[in-house]
């Protein structure tokens, strides 16, 4: 198990958040941090998340819902395949925006 890592992009009028590791119940206390630090986040990219679980899921919701509050979309960038299942199975990727992918 890898401990979550982010990496914070700073664009004009944007903030991206790129996560490395699991996205776990350690993992959504440092996305939590990250949310509350960065109020106007508008990307979250998934792309290198080895796993994520129901706290994960739950920090992400969470995230969505304190950027919409805020007057922000927030985007997420797919997880690989292994991790997007968890999406799919929850029926959160009907509720999360997801950046489409080619």
């Amino acid at each position: 198990m890898e401990r979550l890592r982010a990496d914070v992009s700073y664009e004009p009028g944007r903030i991206e958040l790129r996560l490395h590791g699991d996205l776990d119940l350690d993992g959504a206390e440092v996305l939590q941090a990250l949310i509350t630090e960065y109020e106007h986040v508008e990307r979250i990219d998934l792309s290198d998340v080895d796993t994520i679980d129901s706290s994960g899921l739950f920090a992400l919701v969470q995230a969505d819902t304190r950027m919409r509050l805020n007057g922000v979309r927030l985007t997420l960038v797919p997880p690989r395949e292994s991790v997007a299942r968890i999406f799919e199975w929850t029926g959160l990727d009907a509720r999360l925006s997801f950046l489409a992918t080619a």
